[in-house]
């Protein structure tokens, strides 16, 4: 273990403060957990503040080509320090992004922290999304071979096919108006509808989904959700889990039971695949997907802002 890596378990240890924390497990699996999600990003250690601080530089390859300009994903690990040590600490963040080419950084940061996120605010990040983590853990019940497709009433739940991709990108396109995206005045909301338009196709023919689920009514795509395993949760938490990646309805189809019949035939999916927990990221402004969830059972976990900070040449203010 490295001495960056020693003192971020440190810190998590007697604080454990991280945007992305699904319940169930030990402390030290949770730490475990939160390194495994550093793993391949570049660790640098920070001075000022009293315990600490280390810095997590991950390439974003995906959202530089989309946005056009060099994006990088950050996450900071401080212990409880005062203002004017977080400000240094982020600065140190600022200096090591320009020296790297960084032109755009985004990071997440849980919502307990709010001297953090204060002082990413003084320094030129923008806060662009509030996001609510909500849980399910999945427990035996009855259910149907996950292998064909299965009716609900006029749906049909069945795996997606390449073929599927265009119809999941224009869904995707068309329902998600509320983003981190969407709300970044660099990116406006045509850029993110082709960003969404395109993350969609990808969940398929991209790999990025375990899982992509669709629903047919009258033979034609109406809505989809695609699941994705969280990597390293089985060996530090104990057991497997994953998320719900992505999930729409089209606006045509939805008060029909559309996002029940794909929710319900992924949680056999869960179940044969032991994902003991799913989870999902929602706006905390989309009351009505909050709401859904929980009528399927989820319980709200931690939330965490996001915020971006972009080059002053490129109209960062």
């Amino acid at each position: 273990m490295t001495s960056s890596q020693q003192i971020v378990r440190n810190i998590l240890g007697k604080r454990p403060v991280w945007p992305h924390r699904p319940p169930g497990g030990t402390i030290s699996g949770w730490v475990d957990f939160a390194l495994a999600e550093l793993r391949g990003a570049v660790l640098e250690q920070v001075n000022g503040a009293p315990e600490g601080a280390v810095l997590a530089f991950s390439s974003a390859a995906w959202d530089s080509e989309h946005l056009g300009v060099q994006v990088a994903k950050v996450a900071f690990v401080v212990g409880p320090a005062t203002s004017q040590a977080l400000d240094a600490v982020v600065s140190a963040a600022l200096a090591s992004a320009m020296q790297q080419g960084h032109q755009y950084l985004v990071t997440r940061i849980d919502a307990a922290d709010l001297p953090l996120v204060q002082a990413l605010e003084r320094q030129r990040f923008q806060l662009i999304d509030v996001l609510l983590t909500q849980y399910l853990s999945v427990t035996p019940f009855e259910s149907k071979l996950p292998g064909a497709p299965q009716a609900s009433g006029s749906l049909l739940v069945r795996a997606a096919g390449t073929d599927d991709a265009p119809m999941v990108g224009k869904i995707c396109a068309e329902s998600m108006v509320s983003s981190r995206f969407h709300a970044d005045p660099f990116v406006g909301p045509d850029r993110a509808s082709r960003v969404f338009a395109d993350w969609g196709r990808n969940l398929i023919l991209g790999g990025q989904a375990d899982v992509t689920l669709v629903a047919e009514e009258g033979g034609e795509v109406a809505g989809f959700l695609a699941l994705r395993e969280v990597a390293a949760s089985r060996e530090s938490l104990g057991f497997k889990y994953a998320r719900i990646e992505l999930t729409a309805v089209r606006e045509g189809s939805r008060g029909r039971g559309v996002f029940q019949a794909l929710f319900e035939r992924a949680r056999e999916i869960a179940l044969h695949r032991a994902w003991a927990l799913l989870g999902v990221g929602t706006q905390v402004n989309n009351i009505a997907a909050i709401r859904a969830y929980q009528k399927a059972g989820f319980s709200a976990g931690e939330s965490a802002f996001t915020l971006r900070w972009l080059d002053p040449k490129l109209g960062g203010w």
